[in-house]
């Protein structure tokens, strides 16, 4: 008996069906691959009681096929059938991250404003100057947290910048109106608004 478990067709048979039995468990190994595998070994296998050297070439294979074996089966008892593989993971992640940023930008390029507009505040007994201007949201998301940059020109060139926070939200097709006190020595012949950041956020519950 012992002269028959040793040798190498027989230890060949046992790592194959310790392949077939994680195949049917796993999935992870084609049919294909295991009878190539089966097939090569067996001409291997029946050339080898007549050759010392491949006799030797079989017994390092087969060591070699009981150890990936059980490396196999291990990997099996620690991981749920079907479960995706970390690099599978990894491409999802990579992949919807992708889709945001893209869809980001696209929001963020439906973000318009109006031309400002300088008139004469009336409200204090001193008559000052304020710029006016008006913030849409033309996307189909809702969004907050709008920070914009508005710069002074003169002549062509940069004077003076200030920030507005933007700290509102606003529904898709949504205006938000803007009113900016002016300086009473700021001198400038053109104003233009960058928008520099925005947040997209879920639909708020009614």
């Amino acid at each position: 008996m012992g002269k028959i478990i040793n040798t190498p067709i027989f230890i060949t048979l046992l790592v194959l069906s310790s392949l077939f039995v994680y195949h049917q468990y796993n999935k992870n190994i084609a049919a294909s691959e295991i009878r190539g595998v089966y097939e090569e070994l067996l001409e291997i296998s029946e050339d080898a009681n007549n050759d010392l050297e491949k006799k030797k070439l079989v017994k390092r294979f087969i060591a070699e096929g009981i150890s990936q074996v059980k490396e196999a089966f291990s990997e099996a008892r620690t991981s749920t059938p079907g479960e995706l593989s970390y690099e599978e993971k990894q491409k999802i992640k990579e992949d919807k991250q992708k889709l945001e940023n893209e869809n980001f930008f696209k929001v963020k390029q439906q973000i318009t404003f109006t031309a400002p507009n300088i008139v004469e505040d009336n409200q204090y007994s001193n008559v000052k100057r304020k710029y006016v201007y008006e913030l849409t949201n033309n996307s189909n998301e809702y969004v907050k947290d709008l920070k914009h940059t508005i710069a002074f020109y003169e002549a062509g060139k940069l004077i003076d910048t200030e920030e507005e926070w933007g700290q509102v939200k606003l529904a898709p097709n949504e205006s938000k109106a803007y009113s900016k006190s002016l300086r009473g020595d700021q001198k400038f012949d053109t104003i233009k608004i960058t928008l520099d950041s925005i947040s997209i956020i879920e639909m708020p519950e009614k």
